[in-house]
């Protein structure tokens, strides 16, 4: 795992992901991201933290101003002011990709085999908090 702290934003993956998405028009990319992992029973580390970014992505669409995990990230800030107030049609999913990570997924395997398990936890549980209804 190519992590360097607990945020949503703090691996390789999730990086080099939102990489990805800033070239991107539209949100079939983040649709695609939160639906993979829909139902993934065996969902791998990689899956789940792209599925993370792509939720912190979309309730910061529906949030009337940006998250501090956004700070020194230029592009995805405009990326999202292009989008705001979309894609409130994948909060359902979101929650649902939310409870299947913090259940049953390698990223939690991996996250409590350190001394920040409870930090991630508490992130991505506030995650699904800021999502709207």
């Amino acid at each position: 795992m190519g992590a360097w702290g607990y945020g949503i934003f703090e691996n390789d993956e999730t990086m080099d992901w939102q990489a990805d998405l800033v070239r991107s028009e539209g949100l079939d990319m983040l649709r695609e991201s939160i639906e993979r992992a829909v139902g993934d029973e065996d969902m791998e580390a990689q899956t789940a933290s792209i599925a993370l970014g792509a939720i912190a992505v979309l309730a910061a669409l529906q949030e009337q101003a940006l998250n501090a995990e956004f700070e020194h990230m230029e592009e995805l800030q405009a990326w999202i002011h292009r989008h705001r107030g979309t894609g409130t049609e994948l909060n359902g999913k979101a929650r649902q990709v939310i409870q299947q990570i913090l259940e049953q997924s390698e990223l939690k395997e991996l996250w409590e085999e350190t001394d920040e398990y409870a930090e991630w936890e508490s992130t991505v549980t506030g995650l699904g908090e800021r999502l709207g209804e």
